[in-house]
């Protein structure tokens, strides 16, 4: 047999059980050739094969095999399983469901959803197809980097089942080849959040950085850049359905939304940027290629969440440029939806924590000072 190269592409298992009661399970995994391969773990056999249309071309160049410096990019990106499953027993039992979803990485701007329900007869059940000409409200989408995070949320009373991902990466912010000059561009693509129907891909939010914003989108000026990280979402109060969600940017932005409890308000989020923790000098141009990291934390008689994330350049990791670092910022709001997002002045206006107005640190203390700000 033949595979290519699954890069950047974990695989993930999926669990069956049969009418008969006998269990199997299959492994799936996507690779840079283009195709997304079904493969039964009992004796290592594929079960089945796809390949997007627009991924053809791959085949012919692996066909080739010349020697050459060029990657081809197919099917990279993070895939992400979302279960129909009552009993929560994490098997696909008969009458439950089970989709699987993809995105491209650098292979593209689209995403790909599979009814894996019967893992012998598999349906495309929906794509997404960003960048103009694409699917309508998916304007903005990059590179689709981005893992589906799979949520519930109530959405006008209704209990949605969704998918939740950032808008994807802009090549603009590979450098350049020649200079390697650490330059942070303004993003063309990825500047969104989007919330689609898991079994759809029916657009039902999005938060983007200009025009296209349609009913079910807001718009934010501050977004400025692509949002290839994960999406993190948060069900603070632990009753399964969403409450928060955190992302971060290709300009060294941190943002947090929160579900509107605002009945006269339109919006089905509200929020803003939280920190701004790039600068307009060489060395701080930071970039957040990973989602913040979020954790409720007690202590002194303060609780308060505990948003962390580190920087870095991952299109040009032996850059010495730029001056990364690792962030924990603290927000007091924890239970809904804060005043306002960042920091607060006296005359009461609302701007992003910058990197000033945090305590720095320098790793050797058990217990390092903090202020409101992290």
């Amino acid at each position: 047999g033949h595979m290519g190269d699954p890069m950047h592409s974990r695989p993930l298992i999926v669990n069956y059980q049969d009418t008969g009661g006998a269990y199997e399970s299959i492994v799936y995994v996507a690779t840079n050739e283009g195709l997304l391969h079904a493969i039964d773990t009992e004796h290592g056999d594929e079960r089945w094969a796809f390949s997007p249309q627009a991924l053809m071309p791959n085949h012919q160049e692996f066909f080739v095999n010349s020697a050459s410096t060029k990657h081809p990019y197919g099917l990279d990106g993070s895939m992400s399983i979302w279960r129909d499953d009552p009993n929560e027993n994490f098997v696909v039992e008969p009458g439950e469901k089970a989709y699987l979803f993809t995105g491209m990485r650098r292979g593209g701007n689209n995403y790909y959803a599979f009814d894996i329900t019967d893992p012998d007869t598999p349906k495309l059940a929906w794509v997404i197809e960003g960048g103009a000409g694409g699917t309508p409200g998916f304007e903005q989408l990059g590179q689709t980097w981005s893992r589906m995070t799979p949520a519930k949320m109530k959405i006008d009373g209704n209990d949605e089942n969704v998918l939740v991902f950032g808008g994807g990466y802009d090549i603009k912010q590979d450098p350049d080849k020649d200079s390697l000059i650490a330059t942070q561009p303004i993003d063309d693509q990825g500047r969104g959040i989007y919330i689609v129907r898991a079994t759809t891909g029916e657009l039902l939010w999005s938060m983007v950085g200009t025009g296209g914003a349609s009913g079910k989108s807001q718009t934010f000026s501050a977004m400025t850049n692509g949002i290839p990280a994960d999406i993190r979402v948060v069900d603070i109060n632990l009753d399964g359905f969403l409450d928060q969600l955190y992302a971060s940017d290709m300009g060294g932005q941190v943002w947090r939304f929160d579900l509107n409890q605002d009945e006269n308000s339109s919006d089905l989020m509200q929020g803003g940027v939280i920190a701004k923790l790039n600068g307009s000098l060489a060395q701080d141009h930071r970039r957040f290629y990973n989602e913040p990291d979020v954790a409720l934390i007690g202590k002194g008689g303060e609780r308060f969440l505990a948003v962390s994330i580190g920087s870095g350049w991952r299109a040009h990791p032996l850059n010495e440029v730029v001056q990364d670092r690792q962030y924990v910022l603290k927000s007091q709001a924890i239970r809904g939806a804060p005043e306002g997002y960042g920091k607060q002045d006296l005359l009461g206006s609302w701007s992003p924590i910058t990197e000033a107005d945090l305590i720095e640190v320098d790793g050797t203390q058990m217990d390092p000072q903090t202020n409101q700000y992290g």
